[in-house]
């Protein structure tokens, strides 16, 4: 997949994120115990009422390390997360780990540049495509979580849910 698109692609994120940038809440970190570098996609319903559903990516976690979404922070009262390696070489052969399968119950528009995109549960053109997302299970009723969240890759290649 094209990273480096990803990268170059964030500073445009900026402007269009800025719109969804208030008082600062709870924070949604993702840390990375894998033995690949791991790439990180959210989806996260939008603002108000007719809000829709957001996806954003991509968010880089080299080995050992956490990072999350900060320009601004994801506002959200829920979240569903995609992770995905690059294709690294194990047993003779070259493999890929994914964190939300292409066959998944629920799915949002991703691509391999940088995107965040409103409408991302139904399908984009270009060269956008479906991807599995994994529910995070956390949901907070009054519209925003108010504790902080992490998602860990774990060494094992699952991945869990820390709160506070």
């Amino acid at each position: 997949m094209a990273r480096i698109g990803r990268i170059a692609a964030g500073a445009t994120l900026a402007g269009a994120l800025a719109l969804f940038a208030s008082a600062a809440r709870a924070e949604i970190k993702f840390c990375n115990k894998f033995a690949h570098e791991v790439w990180v996609a959210v989806a996260y319903p939008g603002p108000g009422a007719a809000g829709g559903w957001y996806a954003r990516g991509w968010l880089q976690l080299p080995v050992g390390t956490c990072g999350s979404f900060t320009t601004p922070p994801i506002q959200a009262s829920t979240f569903l997360y995609h992770a995905e390696t690059q294709a690294y070489v194990e047993n003779g052969k070259s493999v890929r780990h994914i964190w939300g399968t292409e066959d998944a119950k629920t799915q949002f528009a991703v691509t391999d540049n940088a995107f965040l995109w409103p409408g991302a549960d139904k399908p984009k053109t270009g060269n956008a495509f479906m991807a599995g997302f994994i529910d995070s299970g956390v949901s907070e009723k009054d519209g925003v979580l108010a504790i902080d969240v992490t998602v860990v890759f774990e060494a094992d290649g699952s991945s869990s849910i820390n709160l506070g």
